[in-house]
């Protein structure tokens, strides 16, 4: 995608030529000035926000069964951004999730296969170490805090990093986002702000629409990603309980072995 500063450009060169078309009686008809005049009515369209700007891939997502875009314009867009959940810490505004857990969660057997046998054993297990349910959380958060976090419908791959906040970790912050592929000025950013006001006003007036649009992609994708947080970590204590299953019978033999 062109900057937008490119296509103030564009723009400025396109009605010059149109005035030029003017000056020379030109006709509106003319195959000449109609092409310029379409070329003109696109970016202006495009500098007042009023162009769908999702990718193909968004697209898909959209009108398939995947993630939902409802946004489709870059003023659609920012406005979606700029009025998301955010959190306050050390002084700076972040776009945020509110990550905490409120209900109990079972071990999925989604994907698993339990024995009943071991049934007590889990939940004795569960109730003594909460290392199980820490390690459950830790593995679903990995892939947000270890910078390599690739939206659903990102086709570059742009990666995102993201922090934990809160007195209880409840909150995730995206801190970093990388634009390493297109025509962005800046190849990566902290997104961050000095108030709700600030972070507003860059996200409104600053971003390049590519930027606008791979934000709106992640953050899509993050929001699904909270929602769904129940079942992941159900999904991580189904494979714990698995893996800890693949022990339990070896130790059970032990245990019943004779004495020498």
């Amino acid at each position: 995608m062109p900057r937008r500063s490119e296509m103030v450009e564009d723009l400025k060169d396109l009605k010059e030529a149109i005035d030029l078309f003017d000056e020379r009686r030109w006709a509106a008809t003319h195959p000449a000035y109609v092409a310029v005049q379409k070329e003109v009515d696109v970016l202006e369209k495009r500098l007042a926000g009023d162009v769908d700007l999702r990718t193909s891939a968004m697209l898909a997502c959209h009108h398939g069964e995947g993630l939902a875009f409802p946004a489709g314009t870059r003023g659609e867009m920012a406005e979606a951004l700029a009025g998301h959940e955010t959190y306050h810490e050390n002084g700076r505004t972040y776009i945020s999730w509110n990550i905490k857990l409120r209900n109990h969660i079972e071990a999925s057997d989604e994907e698993f296969d339990f024995n009943e046998a071991f049934d007590a054993r889990w939940d004795e297990l569960v109730q003594r170490d909460n290392g199980v349910f820490d390690e459950a959380v830790e593995n679903v958060l990995r892939r947000y805090l270890d910078g390599e976090y690739v939206a659903a419908a990102d086709t570059s791959e742009r990666k995102a990093r993201f922090d934990i906040a809160g007195r209880s970790n409840g909150h995730l912050l995206l801190s970093r986002f990388e634009l390493p592929d297109g025509r962005s000025a800046r190849k990566s950013f902290d997104v961050s702000a000095a108030s709700d006001a600030e972070m507003r006003s860059w996200i409104m007036d600053e971003m390049e629409d590519e930027e606008i649009v791979a934000l709106y992609n992640l953050v899509v994708s993050v929001d699904a990603d909270v929602e769904d947080r129940y079942r992941m970590i159900a999904s991580e204590l189904g494979y714990i309980r698995s893996r800890e299953e693949e022990t339990w019978p070896a130790e059970q033999d032990d245990d019943a072995a004779p004495s020498p």
